[in-house]
């Protein structure tokens, strides 16, 4: 029954054919006395009631049908908010542990730091007498303690050494001669007199025997310490500072 979808006019036009019928069977020839005839009116109204009845329940069901629907539509944006809330919890989640590991990475690299320079000025300590001689030839059974004192003599010099010998890996290049002196003094008035070595086959110089970092860090003073000697001014690389005149000099910014 599709009456639930007809409009107003509609049903007046039913209305009104009904009334119409009606009239004409109360309108029959009064001459003739009758019974009043009640069936048919009562029909009418019948058939009115049942189709309001029919419409009453579509709309019922239609209402139902939507009422459904929006429940359903309500428990579906329910559900979405709580994925939505648990999402939003699970990132807090993970953001605070992200969080929590930068930070701890940051802790172990400021404590990896502090210790990398604690060993660098226990090596510091440790090679603070120490010198490398760089470019003297190796002769087969040579003895590190004549060549370094022949030297000495030249230097008018005579430190007491601790250790000496060759150093690294054998190639086409002299290994360093590595040795320690007795005192601090010692090492710096070599470094100052090396200048009175006279050689004229080889190119031979006295260097410290600096740790890794320090290394490093010397090799990033460079052009500092090239323009320095270009100048003839005096300059000195101690403990990881590079020294020109008298005046420390601001370290440079690694370019890597």
């Amino acid at each position: 029954d599709n009456r639930a979808g007809k409009t107003n006019q509609t049903y007046s036009e039913e209305i009104e054919i009904l009334s119409e019928a009606i009239s004409s069977e109360c309108s029959i020839d009064s001459s003739k006395p009758t019974k009043p005839n009640q069936t048919k009116p009562n029909q009418a109204k019948q058939e009115l009631s049942n189709v309001a009845s029919v419409d009453l329940r579509n709309v019922v069901e239609m209402l139902e049908q939507i009422l459904n629907a929006q429940e359903a539509m309500q428990n579906t944006v329910s559900k979405i908010e709580t994925q939505i809330g648990q999402q939003q919890e699970q990132y807090k989640v993970t953001t605070n542990r992200i969080n929590t590991l930068t930070k701890s990475h940051d802790e172990m690299a400021d404590h990896i730091k502090n210790l990398e320079q604690k060993i660098n000025a226990i090596e510091r300590k440790q090679r603070e007498r120490n010198l490398r001689l760089i470019g003297l030839m190796e002769n087969r059974n040579e003895d590190c303690y004549k060549v370094l004192y022949s030297l000495f003599q030249q230097m008018n010099l005579r430190p007491h050494i601790e250790f000496a010998h060759r150093t690294g890996k054998r190639n086409n290049r002299p290994r360093h001669i590595i040795f320690q002196v007795g005192t601090v003094a010692d090492k710096y008035d070599i470094l100052r007199k090396q200048g009175l070595i006279k050689n004229q086959n080889q190119k031979i110089f006295f260097v410290e025997d600096l740790t890794k970092i320090d290394l490093e860090l010397k090799k990033l003073f460079k052009p500092q310490i090239d323009q320095a000697r270009q100048d003839n001014k005096k300059w000195k690389f101690q403990n990881g500072n590079l020294f020109i005149e008298g005046k420390r000099v601001a370290a440079p910014v690694d370019s890597k």
